[in-house]
Parts: C-alpha cells; sequence; structure tokens
C-alpha cells in the first residue's frame, strides 16, 4: 500500500439497559465532518454510545478539521455532554466519589474508539465516560471492550508477523473471529470497515 490504512473491526454483541445483551449490534459508525470523515466504534452500554455518536454528528455536520484536536475535541465534549446529562439526572442519590467511579467505570462502561486521517496520516484515539480524556495510540493497533485484552494480544501477534498490516482487512477479520471463539460475551457476524476519505 501507498500509505497506511485503518480498519476498524468489530463483533455485534453488546451490552444495553440492565445487561441485556443485543446480538444484533452496529458498533461501527461513520461520523462526517464538513471535509473528512471519521469512523468510531464503541463498547459497553450500546445506547449511551449511540447517544455520543449521534451528538457527534451533529458538532462535527459543520465543522472543519483543521487539526487531529478538532476530532478529539468534537468527541470529548459529546461524551461529556452525555456523562454531565447522567450526573444531573442522579443528583440526588448523593454518591460518594467511589460510587461515581463505579457507576461509570463499571455499571456504564463506555469506551470509543476513534479512527480517521489528518494531513494524510492515520490517527487511532480511545476515550471514555470514566476520564473522558482522549488517548492516542501508541502502537499501530488498538482493541476495546471485554475482548480488548485479548484482541490486543492477537493483534501483536499478527504485527510480528506483518509489521505494515499489508493485509490489514484480512487480519482484522481473523482477529476478530478469534476474540468471539474464545470471548464469551462476544458474538458474529464480524463488521469490518475502512474510512472512505483521507483528507484533508
Amino acid at each position: 500500500m501507498n500509505r497506511p490504512t485503518i480498519f476498524l473491526a468489530c463483533d455485534s454483541q453488546t451490552t444495553g439497559p440492565g445487561a441485556a445483551k443485543s446480538l444484533d449490534a452496529q458498533k461501527l459508525r461513520t461520523v462526517e465532518f464538513a471535509n473528512a470523515e471519521i469512523l468510531v466504534a464503541h463498547a459497553g452500554i450500546c445506547d449511551l454510545a449511540e447517544s455520543v455518536i449521534e451528538i457527534m454528528q451533529r458538532k462535527a455536520k459543520n465543522t472543519t478539521l483543521e487539526s487531529e484536536e478538532t476530532v478529539t475535541r468534537v468527541a470529548q465534549k459529546s461524551i461529556c455532554e452525555v456523562r454531565d446529562h447522567l450526573i444531573a439526572i442522579n443528583k440526588e442519590c448523593n454518591f460518594s466519589e467511589d460510587a461515581w467511579k463505579r457507576f461509570f467505570r463499571d455499571e456504564n462502561q463506555l469506551v470509543l474508539l476513534l479512527g480517521f486521517y489528518f494531513d494524510r496520516k492515520p490517527y487511532l484515539y480511545t476515550i471514555d465516560n470514566d476520564f473522558c480524556l482522549p488517548i492516542r495510540a501508541t502502537k499501530p493497533y488498538k482493541a476495546i471492550g471485554i475482548g480488548g485484552p485479548m484482541g490486543e494480544m492477537f493483534l501483536r501477534e499478527k504485527n510480528q508477523a506483518d509489521p505494515g498490516f499489508e493485509f490489514g482487512w484480512q487480519i482484522s477479520i481473523s482477529v476478530i473471529e478469534k476474540v468471539i471463539e474464545n470471548m464469551d460475551g462476544c458474538g458474529r457476524p464480524t463488521w469490518v470497515c475502512a474510512p472512505l476519505s483521507q483528507a484533508p
């Protein structure tokens, strides 16, 4: 390939309200900025993730991608908006600091994986509703969700055999399929997508 290509892949099982499992979840979305588009994958509570992505889409629609921070800023503001709403409707519970931590980290966990290009370079970021801090991946791969640690192990092995991820599409499918086979809580079908635009 002439330049690095981003592939995001996911399974189709996710968690809904009351820890109910959905077997047909769409955990990959495209968010369109005024001059580019990005991919967003999510793990955790599906309804919360969908709300954050809807907010991102509204904010991005008339926003020009001028730097990598443009994407992370929109994601951060969107996830904080949902987090602030949850805090507001639960303020009468008088949660302790530890209780709030459990509320976001354990009971209402949400993680986004952002994949996009800027200045013809690929970027991968994660952000969750616990710290609300965009974190750039330090390796050419990143996995999130319940199967994240296992996925990272498989990706590390694949990266050693194929350092440039020349066969990234096939690797993405292979890794997700292996995680599904070995991790309770993950389910088929497998989805893979790449951003259609590498602009700006």
